[in-house]
């Protein structure tokens, strides 16, 4: 019994560290992640840091990988039956208001600049495109998207979604980028419709 209460305790304490990370990164970036920013944000020592993980890397490592797989978990929870529910999903996802989505999307975006530096991160984020592109091409099949035209529709909806994020993550002007995704959400319903089956 003591036993489990330790593997639990130190499951808390290692998710601890990580949201505490996930925090100081969305403040302050990648660079204001050090043992000691994090032990004052989760309360614990140093030494109890590195008895959950190797090293400060190692813990940057973590956060990005639990960053990317909440935001495909976003699109796996999507059960989507229409053009137009796909692309208010999309809408949504790039025009939310919660607090917790604005935080991961801008540790998201610290990692995807770091990854043009970083061979580990660029082969978290190689696995999390990878992943996305089957996620779309799976919900682009169910909308009877002709088999020639997924994975092309899939990587457009990418690059659309990365490009309008880190605008508004750098600008916080949405009305602006609410008015582009307008003509792009116009656009992009005539093209799926004319690639249906």
């Amino acid at each position: 019994m003591n036993n489990d209460k330790r593997v639990i305790k130190g499951k808390e304490t290692s998710s601890t560290i990580i949201e505490s990370a996930i925090d100081i990164i969305s403040e302050s970036g990648i660079d204001g992640v050090s043992a000691g920013n994090i032990a004052r944000r989760a309360g614990i020592s140093k030494s109890s840091i590195f008895h959950h993980f190797s090293s400060v890397d190692d813990i940057r490592l973590k956060v990005l990988n639990t960053i990317t797989e909440r935001m495909l978990g976003i699109m796996q929870n999507e059960a989507i039956s229409s053009i137009d529910e796909f692309l208010d999903i999309i809408e949504a996802m790039l025009f939310n208001n919660d607090q917790e989505y604005q935080k991961t999307s801008r540790v998201f975006f610290a990692f995807y600049h770091a990854s043009l530096f970083s061979k580990s991160y660029a082969e978290v984020f190689n696995n999390f495109l990878n992943q996305t592109i089957k996620e779309l091409e799976a919900i682009l099949k169910n909308l009877d998207i002709k088999p020639s035209y997924t994975i092309d529709t899939a990587r457009l909806i990418i690059a659309t979604l990365d490009g309008l994020s880190i605008q508004i993550n750098i600008t916080k002007d949405t009305k602006t980028y609410y008015a582009s995704w307008i003509s792009i959400k116009h656009i992009a319903k005539k093209y799926l419709k004319e690639t249906q089956k």
